[in-house]
């Protein structure tokens, strides 16, 4: 590195949370090592540790770990590492700067994380020493990420957007049900933020783009029925698969890289999420669902078109033509003969005939 040479911004604030574990000194290596690789020229393993006070060998073992963790870290002899073209770590500080107004104040904390199981497990693990009102949790990687009927929710590290944000009413919303719809909606909006058109919706919760699925919602609620109200709202937005990665997805998908031609820094991505996810959350007690289902008929895919619907219990099927949705975002199934029949969202899938 050439002296004189401005470092880069400190991607990754450590966060004091009563309660939270602390990050030992190895971890803090790992994090200072993710800054400076960020500046995407070539630094030898001498200067990196020089400037992390540790040694070479415990460089090359920190880099070692990284790339077996799935991150593209282009290692050459004589010259050193850095990261492979196209990967922008998740900075704290940059997604912050991107929110404005209310959402600034409202968002109380946002924690980047290298590693979790889930961040929606995450938020709820820490809501038994915490409120997580305006908390989100962002991952470079998940171990156990979730999707509906208990999928596995496949992205490749350091390369997609994996992120939930807690939020707690003092009474339940009326038509909580139906706010897995609207966040779709609000994630659309935050898309078409960043200039990304030609996004659709399929019920219950995914954004699909040419009947591929590009991102998808799960939401957990916990509560009283009579008092407070604790949500979850996980969102994950591919970004950018892998081809290792791209052979485990059981479904027809695409990301914003590849699929789309889009490039995105995920740090502007994440930022216009929270935004989008803050102004739903903000109004929805007072708005309801029923603002929604006028752009859910012009987004949704599947609505007037002839559907199965396979629910996870039991492997019941429902068959028919998707009419509309109820007031609580329930999807209303038309049968041969007449008959209405609504499906509630929980753990079902949808697919086209």
């Amino acid at each position: 590195m050439k002296k004189g040479r401005r470092k880069p911004a400190f991607f990754f604030s450590l966060v004091n949370v009563q309660n939270r574990p602390c990050y030992n000194v190895s971890m803090q290596s790992r994090v200072r090592l993710l800054q400076l690789l960020s500046d995407k020229e070539f630094l030898t393993g001498t200067w990196l540790g020089q400037e992390l006070g540790i040694s070479r060998a415990a460089v090359h073992k920190h880099i070692a770990s990284l790339q077996a963790s799935g991150l593209p870290i282009n290692s050459v002899p004589g010259k050193g590492y850095r990261l492979a073209k196209g990967i922008v770590t998740l900075n704290r500080d940059v997604i912050g700067q991107g929110l404005e107004g209310r959402t600034r104040s409202e968002i109380h904390r946002i924690y980047i994380e290298q590693n979790v199981d889930s961040t929606n497990n995450y938020l709820w693990r820490l809501s038994k020493q915490d409120s997580i009102h305006g908390t989100v949790c962002i991952t470079e990687a998940q171990s156990n990420g979730r999707g509906q009927r208990g999928r596995h929710w496949v992205a490749s590290p350091y390369r997609n957007l994996l992120m939930s944000l807690g939020w707690i009413y003092d009474v339940w919303p009326k038509s909580i049900s139906g706010m897995s719809v609207a966040v779709g909606i609000h994630l659309i909006d935050a898309l078409k933020d960043l200039g990304i058109d030609k996004l659709d919706l399929k019920w219950p919760n995914d954004i699909v783009h040419d009947n591929k699925k590009l991102g998808g919602v799960l939401i957990d609620v916990s509560g009283e029925s009579t008092g407070p109200c604790s949500l979850v709202i996980g969102v994950g937005v591919n970004v950018r698969i892998s081809e290792q990665d791209a052979r485990r997805i059981e479904q027809p998908w695409t990301d914003l890289a590849n699929g789309l031609g889009c490039d995105i820094d995920r740090n502007q991505l994440a930022a216009a999420c929270i935004t989008q996810l803050h102004l739903l959350l903000s109004r929805y007690v007072e708005d309801g669902f029923e603002c929604y289902r006028k752009r859910w008929r012009d987004l949704d895919i599947v609505c007037g078109h002839e559907v199965v619907v396979t629910y996870s219990a039991g492997g019941g099927k429902v068959t028919g033509k998707a009419v509309d949705l109820d007031s609580t975002g329930a999807l209303k199934i038309r049968q041969k003969g007449g008959k209405d029949i609504v499906c509630y969202h929980g753990d079902v899938s949808v697919r086209r005939q």
